[in-house]
C-alpha cells in the first residue's frame, strides 16, 4: 500500500511514528515549511537522517497555501493521502481525489474547546471539507467529539480515535539510566525537602503559567513552583512572581529538551498541565511516562489520558 503524508513542520516525536510506519508500507512525507512555529530550533535539517523509512520531500512554508504540491503527489501514485486537519493541502486534493481515484483521510487535533471561537464562515467550510473526505482520525476523545459536531450521525462511523503517543519503551530506559532524584536536585540547585511542582511549555497566555503563580502563595511554605520554557511572557511572569513574594518559591528553567528535561521530571513530585486550551499536550504523556501524579487542564485534549485518583 502506497501512503502519502501531508503534515505541517515536525517536532522530535514524530519521527519515530513516520519510522514505524514506513516499515508497514510505502510511505512518502510532504513537509510544508521548515521549521515549527514556536519552534525554530526544530529545524527539518536535524531530521533527515532521523526519517530511515520515508521519502522527504519539503515545501517552503509561504508556498503552503498554493496547490502547487499536486503534480508531485500524483508522480508518487498514493492509494491513500493522509493530511493533517483543515489547511489548504486537505481541500485541494480532497475536491480532485476522484480524479485521482484515492482515498484521502483527515487527521484532527482541534477540540470543542480549542475551536469555540471560531467563526460562521469557518464552521461552514469545516461542515463542507469534513463531508469530502473518506474517513477522519482524532487525535483524542475530545476530538472525536468535535469531528461529530460537524457530520451528521450517520457518517459517525467514519471516524476513528488514534491517541498521540511518545516512545515509552524508550523513554523508560533513558529515565531509569538518570541520577536519583537526590543527585538530580543538587545539580539543579532544589532543595530535597521541598515538593516540587512542575509545569513544561510555551511562556504564552494560552499555557497559563500566571494562574500556578497566583495560586502558589495559598499553599504550604514547603511547596515550590518550577516553570520550564520560554516564551514572550517571561519577563511578566518572572516579574509577577517578585510582586507575589514569592520569588524565592519558583524556578525559571528555561527551555529544556532531551535528557536534561527528563532529568527534571525525575526530580519533581507532581506535574500540572494549566492550559487554557490545547489540542493535545505531549509533556502530559512524558509526565505520565517518568511516574509523575498529573493534574491536567479539563480543556486539554491529553486529559482523556487522566483518570481521577480516588
Amino acid at each position: 500500500m502506497k501512503i502519502v503524508f501531508l503534515h505541517p513542520p515536525l517536532y522530535p516525536v514524530n519521527i519515530d511514528f513516520f519510522n514505524i510506519l514506513g516499515e508497514q508500507v510505502d510511505l512518502s512525507l510532504f513537509v510544508f515549511g521548515e521549521y515549527s512555529l514556536n519552534h525554530p530550533q526544530w529545524n527539518i535539517n536535524n531530521f533527515k537522517n532521523k526519517l530511515t523509512s520515508s521519502k522527504l520531500k519539503i515545501f517552503k512554508m509561504y508556498q503552503r497555501k498554493l496547490p502547487f504540491f499536486i503534480k508531485d503527489v500524483v508522480q508518487e501514485g498514493p492509494d491513500i493521502i493522509i493530511s493533517i486537519a483543515f489547511w489548504p493541502p486537505t481541500l485541494y486534493i480532497s475536491l480532485i481525489k476522484k480524479i485521482l481515484n484515492i482515498k484521502v483521510v483527515m487527521y484532527l487535533e482541534a477540540t470543542p474547546v480549542t475551536e469555540k471561537d471560531c467563526n460562521f464562515a469557518v464552521n461552514i467550510y469545516r461542515k463542507f471539507l469534513v463531508k469530502l473526505v473518506d474517513g477522519l482520525i482524532g487525535n483524542s476523545l475530545d476530538a472525536v467529539e468535535y469531528l461529530k459536531s460537524l457530520l451528521p450521525s450517520n457518517r459517525w462511523s467514519d471516524i476513528y480515535l488514534s491517541l498521540h503517543t511518545i516512545n515509552i519503551k524508550f523513554w523508560r530506559e533513558k529515565y531509569l539510566e538518570l541520577d536519583n532524584k537526590e543527585s538530580l536536585r543538587q545539580k539543579f540547585g532544589i532543595p530535597i525537602n521541598k515538593i516540587v511542582l512542575l509545569v513544561v511549555g510555551n511562556l504564552t497566555q494560552k499555557k497559563n503559567q500566571i494562574s500556578l503563580l497566583n495560586m502558589l502563595p495559598h499553599l504550604a511554605d514547603n511547596i515550590i513552583l518550577m516553570i520550564v520554557g520560554d516564551g514572550y511572557l517571561d519577563a511578566t511572569l518572572k516579574k509577577l512572581a517578585k510582586e507575589l513574594g514569592i520569588e524565592n518559591r519558583v524556578f525559571f528553567a528555561g527551555r529544556k529538551e532531551g535528557m536534561e528535561l527528563m532529568e527534571i521530571y525525575k526530580l519533581s513530585d507532581i506535574f500540572i498541565f494549566p492550559s487554557l486550551y490545547d489540542q493535545f499536550g505531549y509533556v502530559v504523556l512524558e509526565a505520565l511516562a517518568s511516574g509523575l501524579p498529573v493534574i491536567c487542564s479539563k480543556y486539554s485534549g491529553a486529559r482523556c489520558l487522566i483518570k481521577d485518583w480516588n
